[in-house]
């Protein structure tokens, strides 16, 4: 018997749906017997998206080390990166966007995940680029720039549609910034929002480390961009692939 027909994997392919793939004619031999079948096989592909970066992570004043709910993030979840800036104790607004951008570009259509002035920082991106491919944001603890004159460079902060699904997580006791504001600004960005109660900063300092809350907001605003239902068996049809041969 003849090996199956190989089918090659093309990187025109979508990142997740249904695929159809080319019909293969397969010969078959037994004895003095030749047995043709044409061969259609529809999966449902989502290898190459698990592959990619689906998370911007972007931090604020003076970056999210461990054990910050962001670094954990990265950590856990390979498909989450941190957007590095040159110097996030000195934040320079145009050297934050640009670096920002890199990564959006280098990953598009990624869920953008700020916390405080990397919040700030990502509005101010969607106002100033809004053609960037952006699957998403989440902006948690937007700091208002006034507050320190470290940050104040990031001033005044955006009250524009940001034109993506988008949600904004708050707390009630945050020095940063305001519920009230945080709340407008929310309502500005038609953005979702979310009160987290006495949560202060939603930082380290207020006992957010591992954050498996975040990663289910985040999930809510992914759903927002994948409505395709998932079959139950898209993980064995998706092995199936990984060998990259159709099984008579």
């Amino acid at each position: 018997m003849k090996e199956p027909a190989k089918v090659p994997l093309t990187a025109n392919i979508p990142d997740a749906g249904w695929l159809l793939l080319p019909e293969k004619n397969v010969l078959f031999e037994r004895g003095n017997l030749e047995f043709k079948y044409t061969i259609k096989l529809v999966v449902f592909w989502e290898k190459r998206r698990r592959r990619m970066i689906r998370t911007l992570l972007v931090p604020g004043l003076d970056g999210s080390p461990a054990p910050h709910w962001q670094h954990w993030w990265a950590a856990t979840d390979p498909a989450a990166r941190i957007v590095k800036q040159q110097s996030w104790s000195i934040p320079e607004p145009d050297a934050w966007l640009e670096a920002l951008t890199a990564a959006i570009l280098a990953h598009p259509n990624a869920l953008l995940v700020g916390h405080s002035l990397g919040a700030v920082a990502i509005v101010h991106l969607l106002a100033k680029r809004p053609k960037l491919h952006i699957g998403g944001a989440m902006l948690v603890a937007p700091a208002e720039p006034s507050r320190s004159v470290r940050t104040e460079s990031f001033g005044p902060i955006p009250e524009c549609s940001l034109n993506i699904p988008a949600l904004v997580v708050s707390s009630r006791n945050d020095f940063w910034m305001g519920q009230e504001q945080a709340r407008e600004l929310a309502q500005a960005w038609g953005a979702d929002f979310i009160d987290m109660g006495d949560a202060g900063h939603i930082n380290t300092e207020s006992g957010f480390g591992p954050w498996h809350r975040g990663k289910f907001f985040a999930d809510r605003i992914a759903g927002v961009q994948d409505t395709l239902p998932f079959p139950a068996n898209y993980r064995k049809l998706e092995r199936a692939l990984a060998i990259n041969t159709v099984r008579p």
